[in-house]
């Protein structure tokens, strides 16, 4: 009789459990702050708009990318961050984590949540004590397949909640809850007016959020010629994609 493999017999129940995603089709990782309108409470960050709490998703954002592999961009809104990874643009190699659901939203969210936590660390602004207690910020994940056609629609369908959660933001801090019951989004933009608060008027990272794409740049050798380089960069300024789809395209078909 066969001897029994402890080992063995463990890996079959936890390959059992395994799902992947299609390595031929577009990867959006999509990661959201878990419970995180109790952290900023407690943490004390301005509302409506925090920088200092933007600039934490900037460099989170960027260092994920960095360490990632095998992404195009990652757009940022509220408290969520979505990335897309290219593995469909390159066939001849290994697909991040060979697409095993469990190791991309594990790892995925567990770098940004390191460079978050790291970032916010090194900031005056916060303290990550409070009330004697450590609170510290969390993120789930999720990973996805989209057709390839449906990629740009992804980035407007993130970029159209931003506005949404931009103006209700706005509205919150000059009317009540009550006041603000059963209004649509173009009603509290319109209220916020009212109360001299135009929400056209506030930066584009406030109203729409940003994005972090490569940038290439020129750097000269020792051989006294160029060498092309790349480097991530933060955009601050992006247009509304409904609008400007084209924006996506070039990024998503740059490779």
């Amino acid at each position: 009789m066969k001897k029994d493999n402890l080992g063995d017999r463990m890996k079959a129940f936890e390959k059992v459990q395994l799902t992947t995603v299609d390595s031929n089709l577009p990867i959006i990782v999509r990661l959201d702050g878990k419970a995180f309108h109790t952290w900023v409470k407690v943490l004390g960050v301005k509302k409506p708009f925090d920088e200092t709490l933007s600039h934490l998703f900037q460099v989170a954002t960027v260092n994920t990318c960095k360490d990632i592999g095998q992404v195009l961009m990652a757009y940022s809104q509220s408290d969520e961050v979505t990335f897309l990874l290219n593995g469909w643009q390159h066939l001849d190699s290994q697909v991040y984590f060979g697409g095993k659901v469990q190791k991309i939203v594990s790892v995925i969210s567990s770098i940004f949540t390191g460079h978050f936590i790291w970032a916010l660390m090194g900031m005056n602004e916060y303290a990550i004590l409070a009330d004697g207690e450590m609170k510290l910020p969390s993120f789930d994940a999720r990973v996805f397949n989209v057709p390839k056609d449906e990629v740009e629609n992804v980035f407007i369908w993130r970029q159209m909640d931003a506005m949404k959660n931009s103006v209700q933001g706005l509205a919150r801090s000059v009317y009540s809850h009550k006041e603000l019951h059963g209004k649509s989004t173009l009603e509290m933009k319109n209220m916020c007016l009212i109360k001299a608060q135009n929400w056209d008027n506030l930066s584009t990272i406030q109203r729409i959020g940003f994005l972090v794409k490569k940038n290439e740049y020129i750097l000269p050798n020792e051989n006294g010629g160029n060498v092309i380089r790349t480097r991530w960069i933060i955009d601050n300024d992006i247009p509304f994609f409904v609008d400007e789809s084209e924006y996506l395209t070039y990024i998503i078909e740059a490779e």
